[in-house]
């Protein structure tokens, strides 16, 4: 249908501000499975490679004494640097201890003599290795039946005691003398020091 004056008719065009509003991508959802998927490739991937750098150590470490691989240790025949000092204890002497004697009792029988009861006290300045154990070996004087060998154990900077003794000085007012005599470290099947296994 033509128009009167020969233009073709549009349809009236509704005003600026009433023009719909371009259309929006539908909005994204998230995609949870292959976030979690990714997450846990790269979890076993870390786990794989420490386990790889594990393994390649090991064969480094274990190849023998004339084998390098050179992977974790570049440069064959120098000394890795410690980055964990072992902490080295000095072996004990005589000289580090001090021994007293603690009497407990002491029952006398007018000037013929006396019962008493004692134990021995230990005292020394170093921290000795607290994986070992050592015995310090002790004799004790001045009892009526002559010197009593017997000893303390030692273990880092702690004693355990043979409990208390008992002796008979030769007179109730005579003192008891203790003198230390060795020091042996109790290892392998030894329970006793050599020092005090009869002769």
């Amino acid at each position: 249908m033509t128009h009167l004056w020969g233009q073709v008719p549009t349809a009236p065009q509704p005003p600026p501000w009433h023009q719909a509003l371009p259309s929006r991508p539908p909005p994204r959802r998230s995609n949870t499975t292959s976030t979690v998927t990714i997450l846990l490739a790269s979890i076993v991937g870390l786990i794989l490679h420490a386990a790889a750098l594990l393994t390649v150590s090991d064969l480094d470490d274990n190849l023998g004494p004339g084998l390098d691989l050179g992977i974790l240790n570049p440069r064959s025949g120098e000394e890795p640097a410690a980055t964990n000092p072992t902490r080295t204890y000095p072996d004990p002497k005589l000289s580090d201890f001090t021994l007293k004697v603690k009497e407990l009792r002491r029952q006398k029988f007018g000037p013929a003599g006396a019962n008493l009861t004692y134990y021995i006290v230990a005292d020394w300045g170093p921290t000795y290795d607290p994986d070992k154990t050592y015995a310090l070996v002790y004799e004790v004087h001045g009892g009526e039946y002559g010197p009593v060998r017997n000893y303390i154990e030692i273990r880092g900077t702690t004693t355990r005691s043979r409990t208390t003794s008992s002796s008979r000085p030769r007179a109730s007012d005579q003192r008891i003398i203790v003198k230390a005599v060795a020091v042996e470290e109790l290892a392998g099947a030894m329970f006793t020091p050599r020092s005090c296994q009869p002769q």
